[in-house]
């Protein structure tokens, strides 16, 4: 998509399309919708905000329950299990 002037547009937020956003950009949502499959989001209700860009692309942040798993998440999760573990080797 061409590079186009001004700031980016805030179109989802909290897994609601801002219709007024969408007509000043003059999108559509079957548009939108795409560009969300594109990112492998099939439903707009796991998006907490969609950005378009001044590029024409749209950045997604995902509500946290829909956020992949990272490394650091489950080392979280192992470190807690450790501590229950030495814990209970206590008794």
């Amino acid at each position: 998509m061409p590079w186009a002037e001004g700031t980016p547009s805030i179109l989802i937020e909290g897994g609601k399309i801002l219709e007024e956003n969408l007509k000043k950009n003059k999108l559509t949502l079957d548009t939108v919708n795409q560009m969300l499959r594109q990112k492998d989001i099939f439903d707009i209700s796991e998006v907490e905000y969609g950005v378009l860009e001044i590029n024409g692309m749209i950045s997604v942040m995902k509500k946290k329950e829909y956020q992949n798993v990272t490394l650091k998440d489950m080392k979280k999760g192992i470190n807690s299990f450790r501590l229950s573990l030495s814990w209970m080797d206590n008794f």
